[in-house]
């Protein structure tokens, strides 16, 4: 195969990945969940996260962060 075709066939995989992600995070109750370090736009930020399944839920309060960061 040339390398654009592994190429091709590598990102239509990557797509095919993340579309079983956001269907399996959809459908979590995100019952239990916790602050962590996760990367948006090359900078990461904290947010909480579901422990199930992963999914950045929302963003922690600064004293959420504050707590978070001292323990």
């Amino acid at each position: 195969m040339s390398r654009k075709k592994d190429i091709v066939n590598l990102k239509e995989q990557k797509k095919e990945m993340d579309k079983s992600i956001d269907e399996l995070q959809s459908a979590c109750d995100h019952k239990s969940k916790s602050i962590k370090s996760v990367q948006q736009n090359q900078s990461y930020q904290y947010m909480w996260t579901c422990n199930e399944c992963e999914k950045a839920l929302s963003y922690p309060t600064p004293k959420e962060i504050e707590d978070y960061v001292k323990s």
